[in-house]
């Protein structure tokens, strides 16, 4: 090896124990999906209106999957069951196929698809993917600015690119009107803090309350710590994430990817399509300090190296 590739391998050596800087990111195969349930999805009435994935058990009645999606003559998976499947009572995904894990209790209608078995997405890995984004999210300094006062709970960004907010369990619990406001085009986190999280009331961004807002797509909701969520007769305008949580849509509903441990639908409670379309930040990946020896060997080698070149 020559003095020069050996300086190279040297250098690329010492480069690895560097720490890699975040990137921004998506949501990983979450993003897919508008409904993404790590565990147990239980549901009586309302639907998902995208795709739905629920890595354990769902069993739901008067149910839909998949009615705002076009016809895929088959060619698309919307509902991807990890465990047991049960559509006894009486439901069907409209414009795709559905998969089921290891059991089957009761098929939904399929009219424009099939009902097969199969395991077409590692939820596991999805998990831990997104348990890390939830807690890094929440480790973020804000840049914007969160007050509550006289029952309404106001956010304000004005970063073009990304916009953080810290809110207090007991201001978004509290407020019955939450205003958001931020840039066009930038993405937003809002940090909401607490283990036990019931909410409901109006909310708009940029003064629009309407459920066709098209800056909900870069807005999400992080629980990091929660184990109860459960927005009741609220559009969540935006996607949700809760990772450690049981999210229970009393009414309402969430407008983006709603993803979390468990979840209820209830109350005619909903998952309406609205793909999250923002760059959230990765956690920084750093390898694996090396042994002081590993280390004191690269520096000594470096130096010898040095040493021959003059």
């Amino acid at each position: 090896m020559s003095l020069k590739s050996l300086r190279a391998a040297c250098a690329a050596a010492l480069l690895l124990f560097a720490a890699h800087p975040a990137v921004a990111g998506t949501l990983g195969i979450a993003g897919d999906y508008n409904g993404f349930i790590f565990n147990n999805l239980n549901a009586s009435g309302g639907d998902t209106e995208g795709r739905l994935a629920v890595g354990n058990n769902f069993t739901a009645s008067s149910y839909g999957v998949g009615v705002q999606l076009t016809n895929s003559h088959g060619t698309r998976t919307d509902l991807v069951v990890g465990n047991n499947m049960n559509a006894a009572g009486a439901w069907q995904v409209f414009n795709g196929n559905a998969v089921y894990g290891t059991t089957l209790t009761a098929a939904p209608t399929t009219p424009n698809g099939t009902t097969f078995q199969g395991t077409p997405v590692d939820f596991a890995a999805a998990q831990a993917d997104l348990q890390a984004k939830s807690a890094y999210w929440a480790t973020l300094p804000a840049n914007g600015t969160s007050v509550f006062q006289f029952s309404t709970l106001t956010l304000n960004g004005t970063d073009p690119t990304l916009n953080i907010f810290q809110v207090a369990a007991s201001d978004w619990t509290s407020s019955s009107d939450k205003q958001i406001h931020i840039p066009s085009g930038s993405t937003a986190i809002i940090n909401i803090a607490g283990t036990s999280l019931t909410f409901g009331g109006g909310l708009a961004i940029n003064g629009d309350s309407s459920q066709s807002n098209p800056a909900e797509t870069g807005v999400i909701y992080n629980f990091p710590t929660a184990t109860s969520v459960t927005p009741s007769h609220i559009a969540v305008l935006g996607s949700l994430l809760a990772p450690f949580a049981t999210l229970t849509l009393d009414g309402g509903n969430v407008n983006g990817v709603g993803m979390a441990l468990n979840a209820v639908q209830q109350g005619g409670g909903e998952f309406h399509y609205h793909p999250f379309t923002g760059n959230v930040p990765d956690p920084p990946v750093t390898v694996p300090e090396p042994t002081t020896a590993a280390l004191l060997f690269v520096v000594a080698f470096s130096s010898l190296l040095h040493r021959r070149g003059h």
